[in-house]
């Protein structure tokens, strides 16, 4: 049997990991924010460009307005810190590299 003060526990969750797969399975934000994204990353390798931050940057921002509003996960008015932020930026960079280099997008 379960009691209820179990459940008034915080269940403990990584931000960015939740982050990164709300940004990957929401249609539409996929499809209007995510997508476009990787293909400006990837243009912007083919160029030799690693100014990364100036194209992740805004849809990471969007991408955390969207979750909160959705998930109502802080009263506070960032989502995630300056390092989370960072941490986020380069989390994406690891897991797309292989496939921005390969043309898939």
């Amino acid at each position: 049997m379960v009691r209820a003060v179990e459940f008034e526990k915080e269940i403990p969750f990584d931000i960015i990991e939740d982050l990164k797969v709300f940004m990957r399975n929401d249609p539409m934000f996929y499809r209007k924010d995510y997508l476009p994204c990787m293909c400006e990353l990837q243009n912007k390798i083919k160029q030799k460009d690693n100014d990364y931050q100036s194209v992740l940057g805004p849809m990471i921002e969007k991408a955390c307005k969207l979750y909160n509003a959705k998930y109502d996960v802080t009263k506070k008015d960032k989502l995630l810190d300056d390092t989370q932020y960072q941490e986020c930026m380069a989390s994406i960079m690891h897991d797309e590299n292989k496939a921005l280099r390969n043309g898939e997008y």
